[in-house]
């Protein structure tokens, strides 16, 4: 659901689709990236029925992902899954070609932020970094956002990785958008306040 451009208002900086079959194959592309793969648990390529499937089922599952648009431009995708009455587990990987750098995972930050808080309600929202992915940790310590642990998962290969868990609570949240402000582009920043989400 791409909205018409007007670069003079900020309610079309940014805009969100969610993930659907028309936008599949798009964002199957930059999962099966040589650097999303090698960020992710499951680092193998993902088959387009698989993901397909995968889609169809999110709707169910309370599993909420939305292709970001900046300029009219996908940027990347984020999720933010429902695990329990009060809690969200969110991500995000970038788009392997076009990414407006530098701000635009600052910019999945505050997206997910205002979908678990303002949109779901939910009380807290975790991640899970793998502890090679370096740039999430920094964003995350310098927003403040607190470390929960880190544990070791095994991959779909052979291999075993650290998992870094994060925490943020609705209670802090007022405080992280107040640092993100700091790092975001003043448009982009607008765009952020004034983004809706799509049904």
């Amino acid at each position: 659901m791409k909205s018409n451009l007007n670069l003079n208002k900020s309610d079309g900086i940014v805009t969100l689709e969610r993930l659907s079959s028309k936008n599949a194959e798009l964002v199957l592309s930059w999962r099966n990236s040589d650097k999303v793969r090698a960020n992710s648990l499951d680092e193998r390529k993902i088959q387009l029925s698989e993901h397909l499937e995968f889609i169809e089922n999110s709707y169910e599952k309370k599993r909420h992902f939305f292709v970001v648009n900046i300029h009219n431009e996908p940027q990347g995708i984020f999720n933010v899954n429902e695990i329990g009455d009060t809690t969200g587990l969110w991500g995000c990987y970038l788009s392997s070609t076009n990414t407006i750098r530098p701000g635009v995972f600052p910019l999945m930050v505050g997206l997910s932020g205002k979908l678990a808080f303002e949109e779901l309600q939910l009380q807290n929202l975790r991640s899970e970094v793998l502890a090679q992915n370096i740039a999430p940790q920094r964003l995350n310590d310098y927003l403040g956002v607190t470390r929960a642990g880190c544990r070791i998962e095994k991959r779909t290969s052979t291999s075993s990785v650290d998992v870094i868990c994060y925490h943020l609570s609705n209670s802090d949240w007022d405080d992280i958008l107040v640092k993100l402000d700091k790092l975001l582009q003043s448009r982009i920043r607008e765009g952020l306040n004034a983004v809706r989400f799509p049904r």
